[in-house]
């Protein structure tokens, strides 16, 4: 009994120790359990706080990255600014220097301003006694020549008459002021400048067309002619419906002038200027008492001053060249002395020889 005890005692004690064992293995187990799961936490937060360190890194990066790039622009923005602001400033003390070396010229360049002076202010006058001035006719001839008579125009008929004016189309030519006539009982249509026969150097500017011309009606019309100082005539075709009729137009040499005055002491140096072949003189043969009307009449020649009643003196120019003119006559109870002096020989001679015509009685 004793024995059995024992061995139930033992076997109790074995199963108490294999249940202690058993169950602080199983505590044990339990404990490792709780390691190795609190380790797999810890791993676990271990890993999670990596990760969201690295997070933290890439968007600290990102974060610092896209912070770069704001500073790097900002960085070049002012690079550019202070490159253009030293551009700048080097252009601004360019010109300075530029002005600078300007102010180191001696003698600058006058500045120019605008003004309107010369339209509102009169201008600085001329000296008459050093200067020859062109001035208006002094007579005009209301007194027409015949161009075209009615015979030969069948009923048409034209005169013409010199304005002593320059033609608007040219200063060189002359203006000549026409007027055509219808003798007919029935219109005359479509007048106007036909052919041409002029000479060299000679120039014809023609009239407006005259589109109808009534019967027993007259209109008047333009004419320019550059004679290109000659008194060679003119010719040239008047076409209406009538017919072409072949005209000559032959000026006086006194009509190729505008005139001109100028002092006493002017006329005299020019004169001066004027001898030799340029220098024509004759004596005039019973002169006639109005010399000045004469002249006035014949010529377009403009009265200089005359402060000695011995001497007439008389200047101009001609048309197309404006060549000098200088006429002068002295008088005396002997003679009269005709002289005229003329840049173009020709034009003077010519001269010449016309006035002689009109001053002999």
């Amino acid at each position: 009994m004793w024995g059995s005890w024992e061995s139930e005692a033992s076997s109790g004690g074995n199963s108490s120790d294999y249940g202690s064992s058993t169950s602080s293995s199983s505590e044990s187990d339990d404990m490792n359990e709780e390691d190795t799961s609190e380790e797999e936490s810890s791993e676990e937060e271990t890993s999670k706080k990596g990760s969201e360190s690295e997070e933290s890194q890439s968007s600290s990066e990102e974060s610092s990255s896209a912070d770069e790039a704001p500073a790097k622009q900002n960085q070049s923005l002012n690079s550019t600014n202070n490159t253009t602001t030293e551009s700048v400033a080097n252009s601004k003390k360019s010109n300075l220097d530029l002005l600078l070396d300007l102010d180191d010229i001696d003698n600058p360049a006058p500045v120019m301003t605008p003004s309107l002076g010369g339209f509102f202010s009169p201008s600085t006058p001329l000296d008459v006694n050093t200067s020859i001035q062109i001035v208006q006719p002094v007579f005009l001839s209301t007194k027409p020549v015949e161009l075209l008579n009615r015979i030969n125009g069948k009923g048409l008929s034209a005169t013409f008459r010199f304005t002593r004016t320059p033609h608007l189309y040219s200063p060189s030519m002359t203006n000549i002021n026409l007027l055509f006539s219808n003798t007919t009982g029935e219109d005359v249509d479509d007048i106007r400048i036909g052919k041409k026969n002029l000479a060299f150097g000679m120039n014809l500017h023609d009239f407006a067309c005259i589109s109808k011309l009534p019967p027993n009606c007259a209109l008047p019309a333009t004419l320019g002619i550059d004679f290109n100082d000659t008194t060679q005539p003119a010719n040239f075709e008047i076409v209406s419906s009538l017919g072409k009729f072949n005209v000559s137009l032959k000026p006086n040499i006194g009509e190729l002038l505008r005139p001109a005055t100028m002092s006493t002491a002017l006329f005299l140096q020019n004169q001066t200027k004027l001898r030799g072949m340029t220098e024509h003189s004759k004596a005039v043969p019973n002169c006639v008492p109005d010399i000045e009307e004469k002249i006035k009449e014949c010529t377009n020649l403009g009265p200089c001053d005359r402060s000695d009643p011995k001497y007439f003196r008389f200047g101009g120019q001609t048309m197309t060249s404006s060549s000098l003119v200088l006429v002068c006559i002295e008088c005396s109870e002997e003679s009269t002395n005709l002289i005229v002096n003329c840049e173009n020989i020709v034009f003077g001679s010519v001269m010449l020889n016309e006035l002689i015509t009109i001053l002999s009685l």
